[in-house]
């Protein structure tokens, strides 16, 4: 499953020198998941790029069953959020 978010341009220059991070609220249905975030800064069409461009600013993943200790991986409850 895929969920997209989509901002409107700003209306001036932004700079941003923070560490990004993503939230999820979640029940899994099963008893391991693997989550991942893409930040994808998106360029409206132009001369150069007729079809417009995307760069990748940063990505992540977590895996359900190393998100309270990986070091002690373990599945999750079915149907019970995780404590993250």
């Amino acid at each position: 499953m895929c969920w997209r978010f989509r901002l409107l341009p700003y209306a001036s220059r932004y700079r941003s020198s923070a560490r990004s991070r993503s939230n999820f609220r979640l029940k899994p249905t099963g008893p391991t998941r693997t989550f991942t975030a893409k930040l994808i800064d998106v360029y409206p069409p132009s001369a150069d790029y007729p079809a417009g461009y995307a760069m990748n600013l940063t990505d992540g993943i977590m895996r359900l069953r190393y998100a309270e200790d990986p070091s002690n991986p373990r599945l999750a409850a079915q149907g019970r959020s995780p404590g993250w």
